[in-house]
């Protein structure tokens, strides 16, 4: 046994301790950066911990190494040095969603990426993302999971006038093209009876922007930023109705939240959105970029009772059957054990 590192843990460490696993902890550097100028250096500082992550796994066996995102790839250099299978977990766009550079020419990329290594893409758009042009591959679409906690029943909403976004405020989140909606919505439905929470830290400029055109609009008794919170599931209890307008979502672990907390679910047809929802089924879609529909989806859910109903209830089902936590963790299981014997 290794001794447990005990300043500075994770809380991914101390879970691990809890339930008596052992591990080494390392330090790994991501080969991706939104910033051009911190590109290169992110990658020099990669290359210069790996001897170092060579040492402390030195005498170690692994059958087995999951690398759990993918923009690292020191998982895959460790698995062909230790003659170990690799699950590469592609949970990100990169470029598309949080504005990633990389070092590697595409034609480099296709190096590191082929191999002996086993893919989890945590949707079909994810999939099509990397492997458009990485060529086929050995991939599972594992979607991510949700651990099922207090369920609010769709009877308990007596009116369907609180309306959330939840997730970081920036430009490819889409919360202007909402504010945008409530803005048709108020003046051109002369709807009045909703107010739209966003919650979530946010990029300084955007919200300026988005404050900016509230008040120019004056919608200020209709939105609210409600910051950051630890508590977001007992938040969501509150709500009736939850927007995911993305304009590229790799999975959408938000939508699930909103399902399984019994909302109401709009979503843009972005990325693994429609994976999720299907229009008038378990939701309403709309196409990104078209406020008119946007605003017709909210419109919707707000002033048709039985359509609400119907489609929460749902969604709630379809979450509670295929997002769980449990389903995730099960599926990934049964790839390490086919990998294991293959």
């Amino acid at each position: 046994m290794l001794p447990y590192p005990v300043n500075g843990e994770s809380e991914f460490a101390r879970e691990l301790r809890a339930n008596d696993i052992r591990y080494i902890e390392a330090p790994i550097r991501s080969v991706k950066h939104p910033s051009f100028w911190k590109v290169i250096p992110n990658y020099l500082l990669a290359i210069f911990n790996y001897p170092k992550i060579i040492r402390l796994l030195k005498g170690e066996k692994f059958d087995i190494i999951h690398s759990n995102s993918s923009i690292i790839t020191i998982g895959s250099i460790l698995a062909k040095k230790l003659n170990a299978k690799h699950v590469w977990h592609l949970r990100e766009f990169g470029d598309l969603d949080y504005r990633l550079r990389t070092p590697f020419s595409k034609r480099f990329q296709k190096y590191i990426y082929r191999g002996d290594n086993h893919f989890i893409c945590i949707s079909k758009a994810i999939a099509r993302h990397y492997f458009k042009w990485l060529g086929k591959s050995d991939y599972r679409i594992i979607y991510n999971g949700i651990l099922p906690g207090e369920q609010r029943l769709t009877d308990y909403h007596k009116t369907i006038n609180q309306i959330c976004i939840v997730g970081y405020i920036t430009p490819e989140k889409g919360q202007f093209e909402v504010i945008r909606a409530i803005n048709q919505l108020v003046k051109g439905k002369n709807y009045h009876n909703f107010h739209l929470n966003l919650w979530g830290s946010a990029q300084p400029n955007y919200l300026i922007k988005l404050e900016d055109y509230i008040e120019r609009e004056d919608l200020e008794k209709y939105v609210s930023f409600r910051g950051h919170s630890d508590r977001i599931y007992e938040e969501l209890t509150k709500m009736d109705i939850g927007i995911t307008p993305s304009f590229n979502e790799a999975f959408g672990r938000v939508t699930i939240e909103y399902m399984m907390a019994g909302l109401g679910v709009i979503v843009s047809d972005g990325g693994a959105n429609t994976e999720l929802v299907q229009d008038n089924i378990n939701g309403l879609v709309y196409n990104r970029g078209n406020i008119s529909e946007l605003t017709e989806c909210i419109y919707r859910l707000c002033t048709d009772e039985v359509l609400y109903s119907t489609l929460s209830n749902n969604a709630k089902e379809l979450a509670l059957n295929k997002f769980t936590s449990y389903n995730n963790t099960a599926n990934i299981y049964s790839l390490y054990k086919d990998i294991s014997n293959s």
